[in-house]
């Protein structure tokens, strides 16, 4: 997760997968979060061709709000 969303959107992923929420720990996610991540949920962050070249493991991509 790339960005903050609610304490019970975070419990809910967590029942069937594990979550990194870099923000919870005060820090931006890292290449490292990126490489080893099979989903990505982003609201604001941009999805670029340099981040996905850091993510060979992704499989899905996710958008948390409404709107584009």
């Amino acid at each position: 997760m790339t960005e903050p969303i609610a304490q019970v959107g975070l419990r809910v992923l967590a029942e069937t997968c594990e979550v990194r929420a870099p923000w919870s720990e005060g820090r931006k996610y890292s290449d490292d979060d990126l490489t080893e991540a099979n989903g990505l949920i982003v609201r604001l962050a941009p999805v670029t061709e340099p981040l996905l070249n850091k993510a060979p493991n992704l499989k899905v991509i996710g958008r948390h709000g409404v709107g584009l």
